[in-house]
């Protein structure tokens, strides 16, 4: 039986705000976001050294951007190295949208081919492996960017539904080229970067609804695993078919979201998936108004206050919105203030005059003398100058 790690959408960030504000370890002089994916990747590497994976899968998005910093590129190049020193394995990665040029010229995953037994694919490809004496057909599908791909099609006169139908056709073609070669006596993986429609969203960019869709149920039965990145919430899809999610919470989008990796056993008839969750993924909490009283915060978490309340519910609460800015470590405050809309009396009406609509509305708001006789005399005044 062949063993698998399959991991994605690491997104390392050396100026990573958390909790809305960049916040310096005084013991690196780096952002605590670098920290915590530094932690996490040497939890990464205690994983791999106790379950002794046969190889490790990176699904995309590996780094953060085209371009990563100098502290970004040297926290995974600091794991690779680490990991080639103590239990070499080899790793199979595909780019992901945030690692690749607009240009699709290069990306920035592809530093990891540095590293021997290390392959990434900027493109759609096939590479054979044998490991523990399986012959492994491993199949990568890299992020489809929608630009790219238009740019190899002729799509004079076509329109914009048609454009869609013709560009996820294509894919499906490309996928289909795979599934030619397939042989009985392989496993098949497959390796993709993308979105699928049957996934679950919470809330991660809306730019998802624009991504071309991995046409994964249409070839579910060509593999004996589908290894996917680029959603970040772990889950299953299909009968072999799974997000491992991504290695940390990214923002409070992700709050409810368990982190870590995936450890797959794959032969020709068995699939076992099993979830190993990271501890040192930060943890993001929403809190209500009236939970704020007294509240001691952990350094590990992110804390957020949302409502949607009056000016005067929020009056009452401002002390104890102030004391947990003083004293949380990570504290946000998302509050919307609602506007008195009173409902309008549908009593009134144009025909009314000026008097008989004061009357009604005096009657209303129950107004009683003084005030009340103050009242008529003020509108007796006005109604004569305007006169």
């Amino acid at each position: 039986m062949l063993k698998l790690l399959h991991t994605a959408d690491w997104h390392p960030r050396s100026q990573g705000p958390i909790g809305g504000k960049l916040s310096i370890d005084p013991n690196t002089g780096m952002s605590w976001s670098l920290t915590d994916f530094n932690e996490s990747l040497r939890w990464l590497a205690s994983v791999i050294k106790e379950e002794s994976p046969d190889a490790m899968i990176l699904a995309g998005d590996v780094f953060d951007t085209p371009n990563p910093t100098t502290d970004e590129y040297m926290a995974v190049m600091n794991f690779l190295e680490h990991i080639r020193a103590n239990q070499v394995i080899p790793i199979f990665a595909v780019s992901g949208n945030h690692d690749i040029y607009q240009s699709g010229t290069g990306a920035a995953a592809t530093h990891l081919t540095k590293f021997t037994q290390t392959f990434c694919a900027q493109a759609p490809t096939t590479l054979m492996q044998v490991l523990q004496g399986h012959l492994i057909r491993f199949d990568f599908l890299p992020y489809p960017s929608r630009g790219r791909i238009m740019a190899t099609m002729d799509l004079k006169g076509v329109s914009h539904e048609e454009v869609d139908a013709l560009i996820n056709r294509k894919l499906s073609d490309v996928v289909r080229g795979f599934t030619v070669g397939h042989g009985e006596d392989e496993i098949r993986i497959l390796i993709g970067h993308g979105s699928v429609s049957m996934a679950k969203v919470n809330e991660q960019p809306r730019s998802l609804a624009h991504d071309i869709q991995l046409p994964v149920k249409e070839f579910e039965n060509a593999y004996h695993y589908i290894a996917l990145g680029h959603i970040h919430q772990m889950q299953q899809l299909t009968s072999n078919a799974w997000y491992s999610g991504s290695l940390m919470r990214q923002g409070f989008g992700e709050e409810q979201e368990a982190k870590g990796v995936l450890m797959v056993r794959v032969d020709q008839k068995e699939l076992d998936v099993k979830f190993i969750e990271n501890p040192h993924s930060r943890t993001y909490k929403t809190l209500r108004l009236d939970e704020l009283a007294g509240l001691h915060g952990e350094f590990s978490t992110v804390y957020r206050v949302k409502a949607k309340v009056s000016a005067e519910e929020l009056a009452r609460y401002e002390e104890d919105i102030i004391a947990c800015q003083n004293t949380l470590p990570y504290f946000q405050v998302d509050v919307e203030v609602v506007k008195d809309d009173r409902q309008r009396d549908s009593g009134m009406t144009n025909g009314m005059t000026p008097d008989q609509a004061l009357d009604r509305c005096l009657a209303r708001e129950a107004i009683e003398d003084p005030l009340l006789s103050e009242i008529r005399s003020t509108h007796q005044v006005i109604m004569e100058e305007l006169r």
